[in-house]
């Protein structure tokens, strides 16, 4: 029997290509994660490439990394394609990827484990931390966390963002953001935010006394033996990056100048 994609009868064909692309992506993932560990190995394995490269090949994606995981252990890890396409670059397991917002889950990472701690609570006032930083008042962790605090995210307001400017510090993010317009009250409705997570790893450095890159370095990525995680500086370009790609139509085209991410490192600047 042929294979047949998990996402073969879930796609609507007139839905923007973008978006099946992004419910392919998502069912290819879910379906490995679920089926990979109840199959034989080279039965599994077999199955991955199969399902990768069909996506790969239809989406012209540049390169793919995946890994299954159980209980702790890494019973599978592969990448494919390129890690950068002209020099022909091959991907591999240590291939960084700029991570975006899935950056936010570090920070709420380091937010427990400092409130396990005892050097903050999820509901304390960020004003006991950042007491200079304007219409605060009620924002709590938990709120920023939650995306409930009332802080505008960057495609609504104007702010003083600059992308091409390396921000030395969080302290120096927060000015891009401190005097746009709030989106309402501390709890009053949800509204998703990358600058709050900016605000929200602010209160992290503080309530650890230590840069907020030092804290993720040294208490989660050391003890969880992440070496392969970390910001996405510019500055310092690792040698495992892949290149950065946007897209012309379907085709990737090299992004020349990237944005430097310094300026939300806690909300989407990590790899």
């Amino acid at each position: 029997m042929p294979f047949r994609p998990p996402w073969e009868n879930s796609l609507n064909p007139t839905c923007d290509p973008m978006k099946n692309f992004l419910r392919k992506t998502i069912l290819t993932v879910l379906f490995l994660q679920i089926n990979y560990l109840s199959i034989m190995a080279q039965e599994a394995t077999t199955l991955v490439e199969t399902m990768v490269t069909a996506l790969m090949e239809e989406a012209k994606l540049p390169s793919f990394s995946i890994a299954v995981l159980k209980d702790g252990e890494i019973h599978y890890a592969e990448t494919f394609g390129h890690a950068d396409i002209d020099s022909q670059r091959l991907a591999t397991p240590q291939t960084q990827y700029r991570l975006a917002s899935v950056s936010k889950l570090l920070t709420t990472t380091a937010l427990a484990k400092l409130v396990q701690d005892g050097k903050l609570a999820f509901d304390q006032p960020v004003t006991e931390f950042l007491p200079e930083f304007p219409h605060v008042e009620g924002v709590t962790p938990r709120l920023l966390g939650g995306h409930l605090g009332g802080i505008a995210h960057y495609q609504f307001f104007p702010d003083k963002i600059n992308r091409l400017h390396h921000y030395q510090s969080v302290d120096e993010a927060l000015s891009t953001f401190q005097d746009s317009p709030r989106v309402g009250k501390a709890g009053e409705k949800y509204a998703y935010s990358t600058h709050g997570f900016t605000l929200l790893s602010a209160v992290v450095e503080k309530a650890a006394k230590m840069p907020f890159l030092k804290y993720l370095d040294r208490h989660l990525f050391t003890r969880l033996d992440m070496g392969q995680t970390g910001p996405d500086d510019r500055t310092n370009i690792s040698p495992d990056m892949s290149t950065i790609y946007s897209r012309n139509g379907w085709e990737p085209v090299v992004v020349t100048m990237p944005e430097d991410p310094s300026y939300k490192w806690g909300g989407g600047g990590m790899i």
